[in-house]
């Protein structure tokens, strides 16, 4: 009889415990939530977006006329590896190194998104992504670009783009971020 009395001690202290184990659980829980929400109400998160081709550095890579695939040097990551870097790029290692979100906003295709992460490497940068949207030569590239920064826009509160190209400059002008033509 002691026994069964025992184990019933024992399964209710068993339940108690697990009662008291998940109601600590969540007071944890809504505790690192406060801090995480109050830190983050603190803290101002912001994004750079860059272009890569005459934004960032500057390539070889020339669209050919005459030929079947006219961007083929935009494709091949040789161009990308023997570029030179722009003016920009010290302001990309500066962001990065303050603890910014660094983003790439290409026309290329993705078939030299490792080339470029590869680039960036050699300067300590390291690209929180890197979007391709030059999927082909139909691709409305200033519209692929304005979509892709609505997604930036909404992970952050202040965004900054730069690109060289007029149109894709006038496009994210009519979003919710600061574009400068560079």
């Amino acid at each position: 009889m002691d026994d069964n009395i025992y184990r019933e001690g024992g399964d209710k202290a068993i339940k108690n415990m697990a009662k008291t184990s998940k109601k600590a659980q969540t007071a944890i829980d809504k505790t690192s939530n406060l801090v995480y929400n109050t830190s983050m109400k603190n803290k101002t998160t912001k994004a750079f977006v860059f272009d890569f081709d005459e934004t960032l550095a500057h390539t070889n890579a020339v669209v050919l006329d005459g030929t079947d695939d006219k961007f083929a040097e935009f494709n091949n990551p040789s161009t990308i590896l023997n570029g030179t870097p722009l003016e920009l790029m010290d302001l990309a290692k500066e962001v990065h190194e303050e603890g910014h979100s660094v983003f790439i906003l290409t026309a290329r295709s993705d078939c030299v998104e490792n080339a470029i992460s590869e680039f960036l490497l050699r300067f300590g940068i390291e690209a929180k992504a890197i979007h391709c949207v030059g999927i082909n030569a139909d691709v409305d590239v200033a519209k692929a670009k304005r979509t892709v920064l609505l997604s930036i826009i909404e992970n952050h509160q202040i965004v900054y783009f730069f690109d060289d190209d007029e149109r894709n400059i006038e496009l994210a002008s009519e979003l919710d971020c600061r574009a400068r033509k560079v």
